[in-house]
């Protein structure tokens, strides 16, 4: 049976049943987080301002996508560690709306790019964090309901679908989903994470390679993720010192989007 709280030992972080063996040094969930916001700024700027067709522009994205699956890693743990999952729930739900505006305006120049001669698709585009709780949420699909398999199963593909129009997609999705039912097993976590990174970006390159782009070595980039794997390899399984931590991310992902967008908009 999963856990919802922490142990007596795992009350000063995140304890040790993520892995098969945490190393009492390395780093602790706190500073892997940091590293994740610093590699999540180095790419948003580069989005918006370094040519992706560049040595420069693979380099940086390279050094960015070790976020996405460093969050989601995290976010499967919180299932794990949260003190209440409903709560836990509604504060992503809650900043995934608080994050909409600011990720529209930082991807489009703009508020509501879908009235204003953008598709209505558009409309629909979100943040990271919508596809991360998506992924919570097939946690607890999976875990907190007496749900026949299959109908998990279906419902767990249909938060991959709802995930299409946000950022990271059903990528996202998966990794939560799958770094969490393996648990307590770190190398199963990341041959996961691994296999979920390279098959679904592994898919585009190679849709995009046969379609004649001429480009289509811009996408290698995405391949970056697996440099997640060696990052997490360092988490000694210990939430760090300050618990409240995890209102930096959260603040900070709307906060810096808004920046970026003010910044290009006034250029």
């Amino acid at each position: 049976m999963e856990k919802t709280g922490f142990s007596k030992e795992e009350k000063s972080g995140y304890g040790s049943s993520t892995t098969d063996s945490f190393k009492t040094a390395g780093l602790t969930a706190n500073m892997i987080k940091v590293i994740a916001i610093v590699a999540m700024v180095i790419d948003h700027i580069t989005w918006k301002y370094i040519p992706t067709a560049s040595l420069q522009g693979q380099l940086l994205h390279v050094i960015g996508r070790l976020t996405a699956p460093i969050m989601a890693f995290f976010v499967a743990e919180g299932f794990y560690h949260t003190r209440n999952l409903k709560r836990y729930v509604l504060r992503m739900f809650v900043f995934s709306l608080i994050s909409y505006l600011p990720y529209q305006f930082y991807e489009y120049g703009e508020l509501f790019h879908g009235l204003r001669g953008g598709s209505f698709v558009t409309l629909l585009t979100n943040s990271v964090i919508f596809s991360l709780l998506l992924g919570l949420l097939s946690l607890v699909v999976w875990y907190k309901t007496n749900w026949k398999r299959w109908i998990k199963i279906t419902a767990v593909g249909l938060l991959c679908i709802m995930a299409s129009t946000s950022d990271w997609a059903l990528i996202d999705v998966l990794w939560v989903f799958f770094i969490g039912i393996n648990h307590g097993n770190f190398k199963e976590q990341m041959k996961a994470l691994a296999a979920v990174g390279l098959i679904t970006n592994g898919s585009m390159i190679l849709v995009v390679l046969l379609s004649g782009d001429a480009y289509w070595w811009q996408n290698l980039c995405q391949l970056g993720v697996i440099g997640a794997i060696p990052v997490l390899s360092l988490y000694n399984g210990k939430l760090g010192k300050s618990k409240n931590m995890k209102w930096l991310f959260y603040i900070f992902y709307p906060l810096h989007l808004t920046i970026l967008a003010f910044i290009r908009f006034c250029l």
